[in-house]
């Protein structure tokens, strides 16, 4: 069985050599799966685990299937995946499906397929007919796609103008050439946030 351990909405590991023992603690390799985040008590069950003295670590410091008291949640897979799935909205199933081919058009196009030319154009002219669809349908998910684009576009430009003093490829840039430049990336960064806030998302 496959089981997924989580913290903080963060998959931690992915194991299927967990065992899950009479009194419902998960041990894996010999020893109790714990959550301890304190320094002081981690170094005391670290001890424990050394000599065995399982009784010498706190309750709460053991994790069981399902959500724990000390911040860890363990869970088959298979549900994780199912919860996963079913949370999906049907824009984002549209919008990854979009996505999908676009992506087999491009691997397609990278291939040494004798369909490596008429494929991909077949397959980005529905991707793209279905993304105006999409975003017909889905006015509000495609607003707030436009509108992150913008400001990842806005960031981006940002730490071009950061790197702007260091840049200098051939030494042909004068300082002021590199404070226009980082100026120049400024300015057109704060006309696409400008942009972005103007869209209601």
């Amino acid at each position: 069985m496959m089981y997924m351990v989580i913290r903080d909405k963060e998959v931690k590991m992915v194991r299927d050599d967990l065992v899950i023992k009479a009194d419902g603690a998960v041990w894996c390799h010999g020893t109790p799966l714990l959550g301890i985040t304190d320094a002081a008590t981690k170094a005391k069950a670290a001890d424990a685990v050394k000599k065995n003295a399982w009784s010498e670590i706190p309750a709460e410091a053991y994790t069981r299937i399902g959500e724990n008291a000390n911040g860890l949640t363990v869970i088959k897979q298979s549900d994780y995946l199912a919860a996963k799935e079913a949370a999906i909205t049907p824009a984002q199933k549209m919008r990854r499906e979009i996505n999908d081919l676009y992506f087999r058009a491009r691997k397609l196009a990278d291939s040494d397929s004798e369909d490596n030319v008429s494929g991909p154009m077949v397959l980005r002219g529905k991707a793209d007919r279905l993304l105006t669809e999409w975003r017909t349908k889905y006015p509000a998910e495609a607003a707030q796609e436009r509108k992150q684009a913008l400001i990842d576009k806005a960031t981006d430009l940002r730490d071009k103008a950061s790197g702007a003093m260091l840049y200098d490829c051939d030494g042909s840039l004068s300082h002021d050439d590199q404070i226009a430049r980082k100026d120049d990336f400024i300015h057109q960064a704060e006309a696409i946030e400008a942009q972005a806030k103007t869209i209601n998302a």
